[in-house]
């Protein structure tokens, strides 16, 4: 019998020492908990690329997060919270899209990130991830999105 509960005790702490080694290296899942979108209307001189993304773009066209925060950067805030499974639709299309960097000598007011234009203005799109405790959920360092992960 104390044969059985020895291996029962090593078995248990063994479990619980994996554990420590697991959650002691967070996992790395950018947007686990969602995030948000934000459409910012910018001047065109703060823009750092020749011609930014049409909003009718065939590969922004159909992506719902996007185009609503380009419809409420019209109005107001072009703020839109996303959910998990349309973090990664709207990462996935921002990776697609020309990241602009800017250029020192013609706009150093520019900041990166991925620019879209509809008729009356040009946005720059951001798109951050939720925080959480037990997932690591900062965005990586793809073209479409380098911001840290946001408190809700």
């Amino acid at each position: 019998m104390t044969v059985r509960s020895r291996r029962s005790v090593l078995l248990a702490a063994a479990g619980v020492a994996l554990g420590f080694i697991a959650f002691g290296r967070r996992l790395r899942w950018p947007g686990f908990y969602g995030g948000e979108l934000e459409a910012a209307p910018v001047s065109d001189e703060r823009v750092p690329t020749e011609r930014p993304v049409p909003a009718d773009d065939e590969r922004i066209d159909d992506v719902d997060p996007v185009q609503e925060a380009i419809r409420r950067a019209g109005v107001g805030s072009g703020l839109v919270t996303v959910s998990r499974s349309e973090y990664r639709a709207v990462a996935s299309v921002l990776e697609t899209l020309p990241y602009a960097e800017p250029d020192d000598e013609r706009r150093p007011a520019g900041r990166p990130g991925v620019y879209v234009a509809d008729d009356e203005y040009t946005y720059r799109l951001v798109l951050a991830p939720y925080c959480g405790r037990l997932i690591d959920a900062r965005s990586g360092e793809f073209s479409g999105n380098r911001s840290p992960c946001i408190e809700r």
